[in-house]
């Protein structure tokens, strides 16, 4: 992964805000954290989904995106 595309992401993190996010399909989530990749170092979000109770983890960019 080139170092210019995670510089942006970690970029985009300045943005990124902890909270409730609902889904534009109707699922509610919340957004604990950013953490890194351990391989790519890219951004990443820790949220748990309301509807399944379950801890995921999701690219930065395509959460923002």
């Amino acid at each position: 992964m080139e170092q210019e595309t995670i510089a942006a992401a970690w970029k985009l993190a300045e943005d990124f805000k902890v909270g409730l996010y609902e889904h534009y399909k109707g699922g509610r989530y919340s957004a604990l954290m950013l953490v890194a990749h351990h391989d790519t170092r890219m951004p990443m979000v820790l949220y748990v989904s309301h509807t399944y109770g379950s801890a995921n983890v999701r690219p930065l960019m395509g959460w923002m995106g």
